[in-house]
């Protein structure tokens, strides 16, 4: 009941490529964690044609649309797991995102909405210099991992001194996809590496069941969208 009411939603262009033609292509609602009653238009891009939320919450509102439980969703639970029985959890989605980075020698690592740390500590058990930033401090860290807590694009890291930089389920969550493609580049090494897990626009549960997690997922990327956007 405190959220902002349908009338304070916002048309918005495209988000990966700034154009102001699209189509709508459905309409839905906040069906994951029900925190509105608001009705959503999802639109495809008529230039990039990537799929976006327009109109959609504004970006000083967003923080409301993620209650405690986003955060324990894997865990379906409300914070009672201990950290061992989290990992044990996530076990087979860390050892696949590790993956990505196995031909690396291991370096200096920035892992953008790390949530409760549970890829900084996976990481830095390889041997990696992993640390994290969330943006929201409420977040629990019950393994006390190295988290900058604030937004991406404002805080203070060293330029060109990262070996990696990585994005898992985060650039469908911004107003701004391209200002974190280019903050990412500010701070990579020459020959650094950014990797990023998106949604996607042409799979079976985006264009048949039309469920991705909106109004969180702002934009729903295509692979042109991506080329496009890097």
């Amino acid at each position: 009941s405190n959220l902002p009411s349908a009338a304070s939603l916002v048309e918005v262009p495209c988000p990966v490529c700034g154009s102001g033609h699209s189509r709508p292509m459905f309409q839905t609602r906040d069906f994951v964690f029900r925190c509105t009653e608001a009705i959503f238009t999802v639109r495809r891009c008529s230039d990039c044609g990537c799929g976006y939320v327009s109109p959609r919450p504004r970006k000083d509102d967003m923080r409301s649309y993620y209650p405690d439980s986003f955060y324990w969703s894997w865990e379906g639970s409300s914070g009672q797991l201990d950290w061992s029985a989290i990992i044990e959890k996530r076990r087979t989605q860390l050892e696949a995102k590790s993956r990505w980075l196995a031909d690396m020698k291991p370096g200096r690592l920035i892992d953008v909405g790390a949530q409760k740390g549970e890829f900084i500590w996976y990481m830095r058990n390889l041997g990696w210099q992993a640390e994290g930033v969330e943006l929201d401090a409420a977040v629990p860290n019950p393994a006390n991992m190295p988290i900058h807590y604030g937004d991406f694009l404002q805080l203070d890291f060293e330029e060109g001194a990262y070996d990696c930089i990585t994005f898992w389920a985060v650039l469908e969550h911004v107003y701004e996809p391209s200002r974190f493609i280019e903050r990412a580049v500010t701070l990579l090494r020459p020959g650094g590496r950014l990797v990023a897990l998106v949604t996607n626009l042409n799979s079976i549960q985006a264009r048949f069941w039309q469920a991705d997690d909106y109004p969180r997922h702002l934009t729903i990327f295509t692979t042109t969208a991506v080329q496009r956007l890097c």
